[in-house]
């Protein structure tokens, strides 16, 4: 889904890498000669297989070859862009643009980098010219509601989120954006109300449960709280998500329920460290020094370049003091 992340989800930390929209290919024919359509698969390959260095030297040869396919410079800012080079990215989706004013896909990944540098102007203008040409895409009313309440324009942000919503009704996202505007407005009930419509889309939207879960905590109604967050076990939630829950969880008091969510997290992402940390420091909390070490043990021997590796010697340390090691 090609769009941006909500700013004020979480107090902590949730949402996963985002993703330029790659959109099913190419966003029109590409006019290379047939002698080098191999070589384009193979870049458009190492782009779904999440290989973006490898995939901007593709693109950059071919664009060597023909300089003037606006499909190849579309292709190098999707690549650039997902690299984090976001300079980069701007130059190739403006030269993709040049070439061919039509292609909405690189206007809206344009606009996605603009505002994620901050150019809210810059988005605003982006997505209203792919809402210019394709008005019933959900995803672009969202990103441009997305954009104008960050801008502190929510009246209008207001109308586009639910533009989306009545394009999507099976996505959660600007349900969820709309119960944060009435959170922020004090209007508890109808936040609540628009959350809990959210988890109950799809396969439900973990985000959602997270949010609820804020408002919650936020009225001081903690048992609910918690109670709401350990349903993200019997959903499809990621382990950036259930680490977030978990954090919540362990500042409520509730250890038991964290540790339960860690296990989650780990079962569904083996290699977090940031889940296996967050899981040794509550053991060692508890006094489960034993077993907190092994977490800590397995971020240092599995991930060592991890963020997360300093914290885990220093906990290790700690614990092997405490049993005497």
């Amino acid at each position: 889904m090609n769009r941006v992340q909500s700013l004020n989800v979480l107090l902590i930390i949730i949402v996963a890498v985002f993703l330029p929209y790659c959109g099913g290919g190419a966003p029109s024919q590409s006019t290379l000669p047939n002698v080098t359509l191999v070589t384009l698969s193979d870049g458009e390959q190492a782009i779904e297989e999440g290989r973006f260095d490898e995939a901007a030297d593709i693109f950059s040869q071919l664009i060597a070859q023909t300089p003037n396919d606006p499909v190849l410079h579309y292709y190098l800012g999707l690549s650039k862009d997902n690299m984090g080079d976001a300079d980069g990215a701007i130059a190739a989706y403006q030269k993709a643009l040049s070439l061919n004013q039509s292609l909405t896909n690189a206007r809206l990944n344009l606009g996605l980098v603009y505002f994620h540098q901050g150019n809210l102007t810059a988005a605003i203008t982006e997505f209203e010219t792919v809402e210019a040409a394709e008005p019933a895409a959900s995803d672009v009313q969202y990103n441009l509601g997305m954009a104008l309440a960050a801008a502190g324009k929510t009246d209008d942000a207001r109308v586009h989120y639910e533009k989306s919503a009545s394009l999507d009704p099976e996505d959660p996202d600007p349900l969820i954006a709309l119960g944060n505007m009435e959170k922020d407005a004090g209007n508890n009930d109808e936040a609540m109300a628009l959350f809990e419509k959210a988890e109950t889309l799809g396969t439900g939207s973990a985000v959602a449960v997270l949010s609820g879960a804020q408002l919650l905590i936020a009225q001081n109604k903690q048992p609910a709280a918690a109670k709401k967050l350990m349903t993200l076990i019997e959903m499809d939630a990621d382990a950036e998500t259930l680490a977030s829950a978990g954090l919540m969880l362990s500042k409520m008091g509730k250890a038991d329920d964290a540790i339960a969510i860690y296990r989650h997290a780990l079962d569904v992402s083996p290699e977090s460290s940031k889940a296996a940390l967050l899981l040794g420091n509550a053991l060692a909390r508890k006094g489960d020094f034993a077993e907190a070490a092994t977490w800590f043990q397995k971020i240092i021997d599995l991930s060592p370049d991890a963020p997360e590796a300093g914290a885990a010697q220093k906990g290790l340390a700690a614990c092997k003091a405490r049993l005497g090691q």
